[in-house]
């Protein structure tokens, strides 16, 4: 996923004002407040809630009630969004910008952490298949293959190798002369 659109960021600089798309804009940007990154935090947490509902997560056809709306915190949360990205969404949607998490906590968010772990798990797997050529290996198929593989091993004696405690070094390499 990309996230663009980045016309009027600013670098270490606060801004005042009205700037932005008003679905995505925080509180206190209404308001014409000072703002600081918090802004960003508020913003993410309504482009979780439209990724994962396909729906803004404040939206009215009067830009007045939808200011009103955003000012009030008013959004209705979805059944179908899981709960870890639930509580992203809701922690970054506080209406007091001092109550809204870090971009660097939210990196280590459990909706964010639980994603990658799967995603990177996902990924190995389908480096798997490829190297093995085989069409789709689950992970749920490859953790009952281990599991009945490790207890045949136990079963026939064969559950440690012989080269268990060998290490392998470089020692024995081929010395490689690169001079002409």
């Amino acid at each position: 996923m990309r996230v663009s659109d980045f016309g009027l960021a600013e670098f270490q600089k606060r801004i005042e004002g009205k700037c932005g798309t008003l679905n995505y804009m925080a509180p206190e940007v209404i308001k014409c407040q000072q703002q600081s990154y918090s802004v960003d935090v508020w913003s993410f947490g309504c482009i979780v809630f439209e990724m994962l509902t396909g729906q803004y997560a404040f939206n009215d056809e009067d830009d007045g009630c939808l200011e009103k709306k955003i000012c009030s915190g008013s959004y209705k949360m979805h059944d179908k969004i899981p709960i870890s990205a639930t509580t992203l969404i809701s922690e970054c949607l506080q209406k007091i910008p001092s109550q809204r998490p870090s971009t660097k906590t939210l990196f280590f968010h459990t909706w964010i952490v639980d994603t990658t772990e799967e995603a990177e798990k996902k990924r190995k797997m389908e480096d798997i298949n490829k190297v093995l050529g085989k069409n789709a290996l689950k992970s749920d198929t490859a953790n009952q293959w281990k599991r009945n593989n490790k207890s045949a091993m136990k079963d026939s004696g064969k559950g440690e190798s012989s080269d268990a405690g060998r290490k392998t070094t470089l020692r024995n390499k081929p010395k490689i002369d690169y001079k002409e």
